[in-house]
């Protein structure tokens, strides 16, 4: 499990951190990021789904729905804001990481930090 994780990180960095195309324009360059970590959004969202769906479940329904719920906000709050969405995102992200209880934080802390690399990368 961990060579998978570690392996859906490096492959998710190295396509995450593209650059956009030069022939953009601005409110381009702001959409390609966005979609960027919109992607790792949606990969914290699926696994967290995906590790619910397991017999036993490895995540609480609670859990997993607070993750729904933040990617739900987040996604809302990148699409509404194109060039202001970092902070508010990067908050919601520290405070699900804060809510997880112990036994979860294995199965979700690399996908956390996974989509705040690819925030810091993007708004660099």
């Amino acid at each position: 499990m961990k060579k998978l994780t570690l392996t859906a990180i490096l492959v998710s960095l190295a396509l995450g951190c593209a650059q956009p195309p030069p022939n953009l324009s601005p409110a381009g360059v702001a959409a390609f990021k966005g979609t960027q970590v919109i992607k790792a959004l949606d990969m914290l969202r699926d696994v967290a789904i995906d590790a619910h769906a397991t017999v036993p479940p490895l995540l609480a329904e609670t859990t997993t729905r607070s993750v729904v719920l933040y990617h739900k906000s987040a996604i809302t709050i990148i699409h509404s804001t194109p060039n202001g969405w970092a902070p508010s995102v990067q908050a919601g992200l520290a405070e699900l990481s804060k809510t997880l209880a112990a036994s979860e934080r294995a199965q979700l802390v690399p996908y956390i930090t996974l989509a705040q690399t690819l925030i810091a990368e993007v708004t660099r």
